[in-house]
């Protein structure tokens, strides 16, 4: 099943913008002022009282005044993140005002602001629309630090979407443009949003590589916001590398800081890794109550995103627990949210847990229509990679053609203002410097023609590897069931060869003696007779014997294959434990007069009744009992010194779980065979004394039925423990 985790951090609108221009600066200590008193007095209404206090204090200025309009825009820039629907209500009164105004840095600023509050909405291609307006006004403007801001902001809306290509590009410009500024706040940033296309790719190493280098140039300019968003997206690569201890410190290191600046995204998106971390560690209840204060959280900013992650990794919780109506629930939920955003990786992801839980509970036919969703949303999402691949080539491609036709362009323009100034030179070097030009020209259109050709043998190179690997792919899956046929087949005909042997043999010479008697009645013999009639009765018996003995393999094997039609009652655990050891015991002494044991239990009353199918754990327990008393009873027969055979039997409610442990002090496993014990048709005991089947169905009863785990701790000479661990599910 797949980690819902949430996806990294992109750097986005959740830093402050200082702009270059000098009408910013005005009236910013009594916006500083405002926007304090504002979140501290009014908590509930805090933006539309500082929104109408950075009004109040502009009052007595004109409509077009410059600093007014800075102000306002601080205003809406600080509760973007957390009310982009009260933002947008304001937004375009400002941009308006900005147009009448002819106030242009003002009206980038706005519609930069209009943008990043449709991303924090999911609405991507609102967003893409009016960031690509604010775009081109900051160029026309000659706005650099603004241009590139966007170009950022434009990368995040893009990795939103799944576009990464065009994610990528947007970042990688952006880059060259901070980096050449020097401005380092966004040079981390962009390292950070960077390393996110390599976390998608999951190339992990090179992800942490890049989110370093942006902890460290925050840690250099003493960035809080920024170290904790480095913190949350490292703790994410610890989780999928499954080093849950670094990724648990920091991400509370991120939780903590999400907290002190008033951050919901990123309290929601550290507290959702955080909860899977906890699953991973079998922390079913931490995970649960986690994944409920990100699910309240999302609900009360209205943010479908992180109410899918929440309710999806939910679901899967209740579903290890053994909750399958709930889990149902909460995963329709989850799906519903990620439909409605267009979040195709968690549509699918749910898809696949609806599967789950069908099958779980029986409904065959919906546990198949929805793994048929399922895998038409992965086929969709494979083609999508293959697609962008390609995508990748074609725009190295179309960045190979821009740049040699810049070339050429520069070439000519060079040649026009060179011809201009040299009207006075001879025409003989008026050809000669055409001459060298065409030249340049041919070259480059030559390189440009070998680039086309290297990027035509590297799709179909591509395109050769998919077929190579999908060709492997399914010779395969077809080896890996012939092997697992061939294993099954094996251990059929070696369990049940020594059976038919014995009849076969035992019929052959039942048929000698019965020619015998035959001669001997003829003669009158009547002594002799008796004693051959005596002889194929003892041989009739064996026959007998050895034909039951492969009749019960086969019928072991009919019970291994079947699936349970059973039904979960309300049962007292503690009393059906008890009631098989004494059958299994008395059941001992049926066949061996002279064996003895002694047997202890110790019984948890607060487990009450459970719902459990009691027929197929009393074959669970049969065969846990039967195994420890011919364990101890072939101790017992190596006439070890001072040895007494103990069984012990206990039950223990240990958290969400129940604890059935079986312990017998008789040889134990070797380490060696530890691993085959479950396996179908394995045993340790002597031919003709067990079928090898019945550790190998009692696990498929506890695991696959009960939705349980069995387990086994061993000490060679000195004692075999099994554990049962059932999920509660109380009467």
């Amino acid at each position: 099943m797949r980690v819902y985790s949430c996806r990294p951090f992109a750097y986005c609108i959740f830093k402050g913008y200082k702009s270059s221009h000098p009408g910013w600066n005005k009236g910013w200590m009594l916006l500083f002022a405002v926007l304090f008193f504002a979140e501290n007095a009014f908590p509930q209404g805090g933006f539309t009282e500082s929104y109408l206090q950075v009004e109040s204090s502009f009052s007595k200025k004109g409509k077009c005044d410059t600093s007014r309009i800075n102000a306002l825009n601080r205003v809406l820039k600080d509760f973007v993140s957390l009310y982009p629907d009260s933002l947008l209500l304001k937004i375009d009164n400002i941009i308006e005002i900005c147009k009448d105004c002819k106030y242009i840095p003002g009206r980038v600023e706005a519609l930069r602001l209009k943008g990043d509050a449709f991303n924090n909405k999911r609405r991507y291609d609102t967003a893409i629309t009016f960031l690509n307006e604010a775009l081109v006004m900051a160029g026309k403007l000659g706005e650099k630090r603004q241009k590139w801001v966007i170009l950022n902001n434009l990368g995040t809306v893009y990795s939103g979407k799944g576009n990464y290509l065009v994610a990528y590009e947007k970042y990688y410009e952006a880059l060259k443009l901070a980096e050449a500024g020097n401005d380092k706040e966004f040079v981390g940033a962009l390292f950070n949003n960077l390393a996110n296309v390599f976390y998608f790719q999951k190339k992990y190493d090179e992800a942490a590589v890049y989110y370093k280098k942006a902890l460290d140039l925050a840690v250099e300019i003493r960035d809080t916001l920024s170290i904790a968003i480095a913190y949350n997206n490292l703790g994410e690569i610890y989780l999928v590398k499954k080093d849950y201890k670094k990724a648990l410190r920091v991400l509370n290191q991120s939780l903590e800081t999400g907290k002190e600046i008033n951050n919901a995204e990123l309290r929601m998106a550290a507290k959702i890794a955080m909860a899977q971390v906890y699953g991973e560690m079998d922390s079913l209840s931490v995970s649960e109550n986690i994944y409920n204060e990100v699910i309240e959280e999302s609900e009360q900013f209205s943010d479908a995103l992180y109410a899918a992650y929440g309710y999806l990794g939910k679901a899967k919780m209740i579903l290890r627990m053994g909750n399958l109506d709930e889990s149902l629930h909460l995963a329709n939920r989850g799906i519903a949210y990620a439909e409605k955003i267009g979040q195709r990786n968690l549509v699918r992801d749910g898809y696949e847990l609806l599967a789950e839980i069908y099958a779980s509970r029986g409904e065959g036919m919906k546990a198949f229509e929805s793994y048929r969703i399922f895998k038409q949303a992965s086929d969709s999402l494979s083609n999508l990679e293959i697609e962008r691949a390609a995508a990748l080539q074609e725009a190295s491609y179309g960045y190979t053609k821009k740049e040699l036709e810049f070339q050429r362009k520069s070439i000519q323009q060079r040649w026009l203002i060179f011809s201009a100034f040299a009207t006075v030179f001879t025409l003989g070097i008026v050809l000669f410097i055409s001459t060298r030009s065409r030249r340049k020209l041919n070259k480059v259109i030559h390189t440009l023609n070998e680039r086309n050709l290297e990027i035509e043998n590297q799709r179909s190179a591509l395109e050769d590897t998919i077929n190579k690997l999908q060709s492997t792919q399914a010779q395969l899956v077809h080896a890996e069931k012939m092997a697992s046929l061939g294993e099954l087949t094996a251990g059929v005909a070696h369990e049940i060869q020594n059976p038919l042997n014995f009849v076969n043999n035992f019929s052959e010479v039942t048929i000698e003696l019965l020619d015998e008697l035959l001669e001997e009645m003829e003669s009158g013999n009547k002594q002799e007779t008796g004693i051959i009639a005596n002889d194929m009765k003892q041989n009739l018996e064996k026959i007998l014997l050895h034909g039951k003995r492969a009749d019960a393999i086969v019928k072991s094997m009919l019970n291994h294959s079947r699936t349970s039609a059973g039904k979960k009652e309300p049962t007292d655990l503690n009393a059906l434990c008890d009631e098989y050891l004494k059958l299994s015991y008395h059941g001992m002494r049926a066949k061996d007069k002279s064996f003895q044991s002694h047997f202890s239990t110790d019984l948890d009353a607060s487990i009450g009744k459970m719902d459990i199918i009691p027929q197929e754990i009393g074959r669970v327990m049969l065969n846990l009992f039967n195994n420890a008393f011919y364990a101890t009873s072939a101790k017992k027969a190596k006439n070890a010194a001072g040895y007494e055979p103990m069984i012990k039997l206990a039950t223990l409610k240990k958290g969400k779980t129940i604890q059935i442990i079986v312990e017998d002090n008789g040889p134990g496993v070797p380490a060696s065979i530890m691993e085959k014990i479950f396996q179908p048709f394995f045993t340790t005991k002597p031919t003709g004394s067990g079928t090898g089947l019945g550790l190998s169905l009692s696990y498929d009863i506890i695991t696959q039925v009960h939705g349980g785990k069995l387990n086994v701790e061993s000490e060679e000479g000195q004692f075999t423990r099994f554990i049962i661990e059932l999920p509660v599910g109380q009467a």
